[in-house]
């Protein structure tokens, strides 16, 4: 598709270099970026705003703290690092955590033997996989962390119920996952000093929750509150690299240990298999609710990636047969310990009381270690970012981290988590069904009705802010999409798809049986009957109830710098669009201030 140069934009800046069409190539993300072509354009632009973006030292500053806001991230080495390699060594480092041993663990309570439990668990990480490179393809073409990729779809208030949710749920992983840490800490160090601290100053009896938990739990919460003060990314690019040998290391043990309990091959459960279709869709639903807020995350991290390719590759190689593996080793631990030691283990905690008691102290330091990476990546930079969304002039990056630290201390997850059951069937279809239905939202906005075109001016309202290109974002002030600044499709998507799992929850968190079977089996499978649900929603309402700007081409676009737009190059950049880009309307020409 040609562009017409606007006629007031001078081509003269940068020394002599053509602004116009570099601009283009800096902005569109696309597979074929050269960093080195777009670090030219930031130098230029730079040069011509008075900004000493050509200072190396300023650069790599500047870059340090680059998740510590929610502007775009501009197209420069040292901003956008990250790279195939980082990806896989990301997902692979969060993966590697008490998490996904539990899961696969726990499939078991389903009813499947150890093949079918494998095979669903490779099945859900297959289809996360690709819900991620989906969600990641705006946040590497724009620069933009999911805060600001919800404005599109759900307006720029409306995104605070968006952003706030999925911040909820992600902190309560990052109790459940501090909690573990303290648990793993607290019967490692028993297994060294005795039972008499195991028992020592007990607060409550029913759930066994004593002083010495309580005040290791508080200690593990510092570590996490250091690692925010050092600077989130500046600290776990050097510890990332350790730990994810340090996990190996612990996964081989587990392994080796699990052997020694019980030979491999009577350790699976090889009972008949279950040929329950819905046990099969359960499991596949559970796998992917475990991290289906990554779905939602993941623009929070990709929007420091250099290309589409980085992101597609790195998540392709860290991703499905990690996390399948991982799983395998939890069935294989579950199973050993059941068939020797009279007890089916499925959270790692349990392992180090039968460890001996230098083993039990290495590993419950390197699952501290793990969980604490795990839960940066994973559960604290997005809340981190929801919480600066609300007010992004008054709140500051490590006070929003801190709150979250101190929210996820206040919760009890050793009463949500009290068994297999309770562990997959409430909690992971409980929040499956309203991550899977924001997911389903934002990925058919963006990607079907906006044919991967995003309008920036509209998701930056306040003032000028910088495009990942170098380019003034609204220098003038714009108002906000949708009257009022909610979209009240996205609204109704999210009751469509959440709204018929809600029967299932509440009969599961009651125990209560008198629900009919077909209610009780949606919610079984609610992460993907609410993505679908809510997609197709939002996708017959924009048509059926089009906002302004919008027509059956797709959302209008401009390519005006001074209306403060992308200028992306083809117009229609996504996934699905470039399936398609032959067959779809033109998109028009005109600023989109919907209602």
């Amino acid at each position: 598709m040609r562009h017409q140069q606007p006629p007031h934009m001078d081509t003269s800046q940068g020394g002599g270099s053509t602004a116009s069409g570099s601009q283009f190539n800096s902005c569109k993300g696309l597979d074929g970026l050269k960093l080195r072509e777009a670090h030219s354009v930031s130098m230029d632009l730079g040069a011509a705003d008075g900004l000493a973006l050509g200072d190396e030292a300023t650069e790599r500053a500047d870059a340090a703290k680059g998740v510590e806001d929610l502007n775009p991230t501009p197209f420069t080495p040292f901003h956008r690092d990250f790279t195939w390699p980082m990806f896989a060594t990301m997902w692979t480092s969060v993966l590697l955590t008490p998490s996904s041993i539990s899961v696969g663990a726990a499939l078991l309570a389903l009813g499947l033997n150890w093949w079918e439990a494998t095979v669903a668990h490779f099945l859900g990480s297959v289809f996360t996989l690709v819900g991620l490179m989906l969600m990641a393809w705006p946040g590497v073409k724009y620069g933009i962390p999911f805060p600001v990729l919800a404005r599109s779809s759900f307006g720029v208030h409306g995104a605070h119920f968006c952003t706030l949710t999925r911040g909820a749920v992600a902190v309560m992983w990052l109790s459940w996952n501090m909690w573990q840490g303290a648990l793993g800490l607290y019967t490692g160090i028993g297994r060294a000093a005795g039972a008499q601290f195991l028992g020592w100053a007990p607060i409550t009896g029913q759930n066994h929750l004593t002083v010495g938990q309580l005040l290791i739990l508080i200690a593990f919460a510092g570590c996490h509150c250091l690692l925010i003060f050092l600077g989130v990314r500046k600290a776990l690019r050097r510890l990332v690299r350790v730990a994810v040998v340090v996990q190996f290391g612990f996964l081989l043990g587990v392994l080796i240990w699990a052997w020694r309990l019980a030979p491999i091959s009577d350790s699976l459960p090889s009972h008949k298999a279950s040929g329950s279709a819905i046990a099969w869709l359960e499991a596949i639903n559970s796998t992917t609710c475990v991290l289906s807020t990554l779905i939602l995350n993941i623009a929070d991290f990709s929007r420091f990636s250099p290309s589409q390719k980085d992101q597609m590759v790195g998540q392709s190689a860290g991703f499905p047969l990690q996390f399948t593996f991982v799983g395998w080793i939890g069935i294989v631990a579950a199973g050993a310990s059941s068939l020797t030691l009279g007890q089916q283990m499925w959270l790692i905690p349990e392992y180090f009381a039968v460890w001996s008691a230098p083993l039990a102290i290495l590993g419950c330091v390197a699952l501290a270690l793990s969980i604490l990476v795990c839960n940066t990546f994973s559960n604290l930079i997005s809340p981190m970012n929801d919480l600066l969304n609300l007010a992004p002039q008054k709140f500051n990056f490590r006070v929003c981290g801190y709150i979250c630290v101190a929210t996820a201390v206040g919760m009890c997850p050793w009463i949500t988590f009290s068994s297999q059951n309770s562990f997959v069937q409430t909690f992971l279809s409980g929040y499956g069904m309203l991550t899977g239905s924001l997911a389903g939202i934002c990925i058919i906005d963006f990607h079907v009705l906006r044919q991967g075109v995003l309008y920036m001016a509209n998701l930056y309202p306040a003032g000028p802010v910088k495009a990942c290109d170098g380019t003034v974002c609204n220098p003038e002030g714009r108002p906000a999409t949708y009257r009022h600044g909610v979209n009240w499709r996205a609204c109704v998507a999210v009751l469509a798809g959440c709204g018929p799992c809600l029967p299932g929850f509440v009969a599961t968190l009651m125990h209560s049986h008198n629900l009919p079977q077909p209610l009780l089996n949606l919610y079984s499978v609610s992460f993907y009957f609410a993505f679908g649900a809510s997609g197709l929603t939002i996708w017959v309402l924009t048509y059926v109830c089009p906002p302004v700007g919008f027509s059956r081409q797709g959302y209008a676009v401009t390519y005006s710098f001074d209306d403060g737009a992308m200028l992306p190059e083809p117009a229609t950049d996504s996934l699905f669009a470039r399936l398609v880009a032959k067959f779809a309307p033109r998109p028009l020409a005109t600023p989109l201030i919907g209602h």
